[in-house]
C-alpha cells in the first residue's frame, strides 16, 4: 500500500470486514484483490517532468454514506508530485455524516493533517514549501466552507473541526481549488468502479497517465 495507491480501497474494505461478516465473502474478497494486484498491467511508480509542479499538491474526496452496514462514509486523499502520487490514505469515516458537505469536510481534515506532516518533514530536510499547498476538492459546498466560519446553531459540535480547517486556509498554509469529478484522483479510492475505469485510475495514480485538475465552476476556476 506504500505505492499501489490504486489498491487502497480494496485493501481498506477487506481489512475493515475481516473481524466481522461472512468468512466466505472475506476469503473471496481477498482472492479477488490478490488477482487484481497480480494481473494489473502497471506495477511501478513513474515520476516525470510532464506538468510538473514546483511543490506537491493534494486531492481529497469522500462518498457520502456508502458503507451500507454503518452508513458511514469512505474517504480518500492523495498527494501528487511530478505527475505521480507519492502518498495518501483511504479510510472509513469515524462518524455518520448528515450530508455530502460534512463527509467532504472529514476528508479535508484528514488530508490537512497528512499534508502538514509532509510540509514539516520537507522543511527539516531543506525543501521548504514556501507557497501554500494546493488542495483540490470536487464538492463546491465543502470548498466554500474552507473560507467561512458561518456555522449553523444546530452544527455547534462541528465548530472546533471547522475552525481548525479555517485557520489553515486563513494563514495561507494551504489553498483550496475546485476540481472536476472526472479528474479527481482520490475518487478512485472512495467507491467501487468498473474494471475499465479502475484500469485508467491505476495508470493515473501511478504516473503513467496525465494528471489534470480543471475546475468547471467560475468562482473556483484553475488549471494545475
Amino acid at each position: 500500500m506504500a505505492w499501489r495507491f490504486d489498491a487502497h480501497y480494496g485493501c481498506a474494505r477487506v481489512a475493515s470486514s475481516l473481524s466481522k461478516g461472512n468468512t466466505f465473502e472475506n476469503v473471496r474478497a481477498c482472492k479477488q484483490l490478490a488477482w487484481y494486484l497480480l494481473e494489473s498491467d502497471v506495477q511501478s511508480l513513474k515520476f516525470s517532468s510532464l506538468d510538473i509542479q514546483q511543490q506537491f499538491a493534494s486531492l481529497c474526496d469522500s462518498s457520502h454514506g456508502n458503507d451500507s452496514p454503518s452508513l458511514r462514509s469512505w474517504f480518500s486523499y492523495v498527494h501528487v508530485w511530478a505527475n505521480a502520487v507519492f502518498g495518501g490514505r483511504t479510510k472509513l469515516g469515524t462518524a455518520v455524516c448528515r450530508s455530502t458537505k460534512d463527509s467532504e469536510i472529514m476528508a479535508i481534515i484528514a488530508c490537512l493533517a497528512s499534508l502538514l506532516g509532509y510540509r514539516f518533514m520537507l522543511h527539516e530536510i531543506g525543501f521548504t514549501q514556501f507557497n501554500p499547498t494546493s488542495i483540490f476538492i470536487d464538492a463546491t459546498a465543502a470548498l466554500d466552507q474552507t473560507t467561512s466560519l458561518n456555522i449553523p446553531r444546530d452544527q455547534k459540535f462541528t465548530a472546533m473541526r471547522r475552525a481548525w480547517v479555517f485557520e489553515q486556509f486563513h494563514h495561507s498554509i494551504v489553498k483550496a481549488y475546485h476540481c472536476h469529478t472526472d479528474n479527481m484522483l482520490a475518487d478512485a479510492n472512495s467507491k467501487r468502479f468498473s474494471a475499465s475505469d479502475q484500469a485508467v485510475n491505476a495508470r493515473n495514480l501511478q504516473g503513467h497517465g496525465t494528471i489534470k485538475a480543471v475546475s468547471t465552476v467560475d468562482r473556483h476556476r484553475i488549471m494545475n
